[in-house]
C-alpha cells in the first residue's frame, strides 16, 4: 500500500456497536469514520467511534464490527454454556473419520457432518476443535447458536474466521490488508464486507501460508442461522472456491443445506459426507461411567447395582 500523502490526516475505526439488516437496502446511511478526505459511510455498520491515528486501518480495524468472539469454541461465553469435549471411550469411529480427513492433505476440502438433534455433533465438533488447536493445526472456528445476539448472523462468520487466521499469522494478515485496501476505496470496502463473495475473494482466498500449518476451519451449526437462504449462499460459494483450508461443516441434514451442495454431492475431491447417529453403546457408557463413584460411595463398590435392566431403561430414555 501506498504511503499516505503529507498532510493528510488518517484514523483509524473503532467499533463500539453493530447491526446487520436483513435486508440492506433499507438501512439508513450512517456516517462511521474518515479516512483521510473520505467520510466513510455504511448501511451495515452503525455506533462507530474514531480514533486519530498516523496509519491506514489494519485488517482488524475493518474486520472488528463482524467479529463475534463469542462465537469461537473455547470462548468463556461457550464455556458458560457447558461446551465440553466427547467423554473418553467414546466417538472413537465418527472422530477417527474426521481426523484421517483433516489429515489427508490431498482428500476433498470439504466436510459436512449432518445428524438430528441430539446426536452429538456439537460436542463432536468441539472436540475436533480442541484436538487440533492443541496441535496448532486449528485455522478458526465459528460456532452458531440461534437467538443469542450475533452469533446467527452467517454474513459475520467469515469476517470472524478471517479475524482469527489474521492474529495467527502476520502474513496473512498482510495479505487481507493487500487485497481490501490495494484496488479499492476504503468506503467501497467496507460498503461491500457483508458479501459472501468479497469477504472469500479478499480475505480467505489471501492467506495461503496457512495452508500448510493452522489449516483447519470448523463451522458448526448452520442449522441455527436465522437466515436459510444466506447459509445455502454461503455453502456454495465455499464449494465453487479453492481457499487454502480444509473446512468441517456441521449440521442438521436440511434440504436447503443438501441443496447447496447439490452440484458436488458427487464430486470425492470435494466433499465428504459423514453422518452422526446416536449411539447406545456411547450412551450406555457414559451411564456406567456416572454411576461408579455413587456405587462406590453407596454400595460398597458391589456391581449388582445399577442392575443392567435399570442401565437398560436409562439408555432407552436417551433416545
Amino acid at each position: 500500500m501506498s504511503a499516505p500523502p503529507h498532510g493528510s490526516r488518517y484514523q483509524r475505526i473503532e467499533s463500539v456497536g453493530q447491526s446487520l439488516d436483513a435486508d440492506d437496502s433499507r438501512q439508513p446511511m450512517t456516517q462511521i469514520g474518515i479516512y483521510g478526505d473520505v467520510t466513510v459511510q455504511s448501511g451495515d455498520v452503525v455506533g462507530q467511534k474514531i480514533i486519530n491515528q498516523a496509519q491506514p486501518p489494519t485488517v482488524f480495524d475493518l474486520l472488528r464490527p463482524y467479529f463475534v468472539p463469542d462465537a469461537l469454541y473455547n470462548s468463556a461465553q461457550r464455556s458458560s454454556e457447558y461446551a465440553v469435549t466427547c467423554q473418553p471411550e467414546t466417538r472413537h469411529k465418527i472422530l477417527h473419520d474426521i481426523s484421517m480427513w483433516a489429515d489427508d492433505p490431498t482428500g476433498p476440502r470439504i466436510c459436512w457432518l449432518s445428524g438430528r438433534a441430539g446426536t452429538g455433533k456439537t460436542t463432536i465438533a468441539h472436540t475436533i476443535a480442541d484436538k487440533y488447536d492443541s496441535e496448532g493445526r486449528l485455522a478458526a472456528t465459528f460456532f452458531l447458536w440461534r437467538s443469542t445476539g450475533d452469533r446467527d448472523e452467517i454474513r459475520k462468520v467469515v469476517p470472524t474466521i478471517a479475524f482469527q487466521i489474521a492474529e495467527k499469522s502476520h502474513l496473512a494478515k498482510e495479505g487481507m490488508e493487500r487485497a481490501l485496501l490495494k484496488e479499492s476505496s476504503l468506503s467501497e470496502c467496507l460498503s461491500q464486507l457483508s458479501r459472501f463473495d468479497y469477504q472469500l475473494s479478499k480475505l480467505l482466498i489471501h492467506a495461503p501460508d496457512c495452508s500448510t500449518g493452522h489449516s483447519l476451519v470448523v463451522i458448526d451449526g448452520l442449522d441455527e442461522s436465522v437466515s436459510p437462504e444466506r447459509v445455502e449462499d454461503l455453502v456454495k460459494k465455499l464449494c465453487q472456491m479453492s481457499l487454502p483450508f480444509r473446512f468441517l461443516l456441521v449440521s442438521r441434514p436440511e434440504d436447503y443445506i443438501r441443496s447447496a451442495l447439490a452440484d458436488v454431492w458427487n464430486r470425492r475431491d470435494i466433499l465428504l459426507r459423514l453422518a452422526v447417529e446416536e449411539s447406545k453403546d456411547d450412551v450406555q457408557h457414559i451411564i456406567i461411567t456416572g454411576f461408579l463413584p455413587i456405587r462406590q460411595i453407596e454400595a460398597g463398590g458391589q456391581q449388582i447395582w445399577p442392575i443392567e435392566h435399570d442401565i437398560t431403561a436409562l439408555v432407552g430414555k436417551s433416545q
